[in-house]
């Protein structure tokens, strides 16, 4: 959808309207007519606005001298070839994954000391799956069955 409106705006321009202050010719009823179906663009106008459009969007999140064109082109060429992404081979990005993870080891080690310290409370029993639960009033009541109505 980002890139449609740089084409539309670009055949609305390859039109040439020859009324320059916008308003739509009337009929004779008064009534707009409608704007005339904008000229076609070749494929060479196309690829060139989607590269300006690419090019305008990365610049507008400040990426300015920091890729290289060739290695985008390559790119593009192969992603329309049909080629599919391969994840980085490199031993340290599978292993690791810096910034993203140190708030889940902080949850992580907060959550380990939450349950080392609840297990302790008087009451609190954990299961071996890890659960920890507390009863804190036993029930005197029979255990329901299916053929016996609840009251």
């Amino acid at each position: 959808m980002l890139l449609a409106a740089p084409l539309v705006d670009a055949q609305r321009q390859s039109a040439g309207n020859a009324n320059q202050t916008g308003a739509r010719p009337r009929s004779r009823s008064g009534q707009a007519q409608p704007a005339p179906a904008p000229a076609p663009i070749t494929d060479e106008q196309a690829s060139y606005l989607f590269g300006l459009t690419f090019g305008e969007q990365l610049h507008g999140i400040g990426i300015d001298n920091q890729i290289s064109v060739d290695a985008v082109t390559r790119g593009v060429k192969e992603a329309l070839q049909g080629k599919k992404r391969r994840p980085p081979r490199s031993s340290k990005s599978r292993n690791t994954c810096g910034r993203r993870c140190r708030p889940r080891r902080a949850h992580k080690t907060a959550a380990t000391e939450f349950l080392a310290k609840n297990g302790a409370k008087k009451g609190v029993q954990t299961t071996a799956s890890g659960l920890q639960y507390k009863v804190t009033k036993p029930g005197d009541a029979k255990a329901p069955r299916s053929l016996r109505p609840m009251k």
